[in-house]
């Protein structure tokens, strides 16, 4: 049991590290023709819908007080900070939400890619979001509160006086 515990963690954190886009020139011109936001579990290269949209979407049953501009300014500083797509940091912010219910987590997405996009400097070399939500992940999973592993993560990426 343990072992399949382990195999099924391993697989899901290579799913959040290894998400690589396409580059734009092997991305084709074909579009799904979807742009109404959904619940999917992933927002795929075909999808036209804007990732700030499908966040908020997915937030939606949840009352976020996240507003359309803040989540674009936030995906936006994101994607600077951690050198990613906000397409791609938005799909990994969903898939750490899935890994954290189990432990009794209730860290939305969009509380995730918010309060570890504020956790970490842009000016300390940071790893992408999904290292940086790895670490989070394992934190949590090591019986820190939401909170401290915030905390922890801003001590070794954050700003440095």
């Amino acid at each position: 049991m343990q072992r399949t515990i382990t195999i099924a963690i391993s697989f899901l954190l290579s799913g959040l590290l290894g998400c690589n886009e396409q580059p734009p020139e092997l991305q084709g011109d074909k579009k799904s023709g979807l742009s109404k936001a959904t619940k999917t579990d992933w927002l795929d290269l075909q999808n036209d819908t804007e990732p700030a949209l499908w966040l908020l979407a997915r937030e939606k049953a949840n009352g976020s007080s996240t507003d359309l501009r803040t989540m674009r300014q936030t995906l936006a500083t994101a994607s600077i900070r951690f050198g990613e797509s906000s397409r791609m940091i938005a799909n990994r912010a969903v898939q750490l939400e899935k890994m954290l219910q189990p432990l009794g987590g209730r860290e939305t997405a969009v509380f995730l890619v918010v309060k570890l996009t504020s956790a970490v400097d842009a000016a300390n070399k940071t790893p992408g979001f999904g290292t940086i939500g790895e670490y989070y992940y394992n934190l949590r999973k090591a019986g820190f509160t939401g909170q401290q592993a915030l905390e922890d993560l801003s001590k070794h990426y954050g700003k440095h006086d």
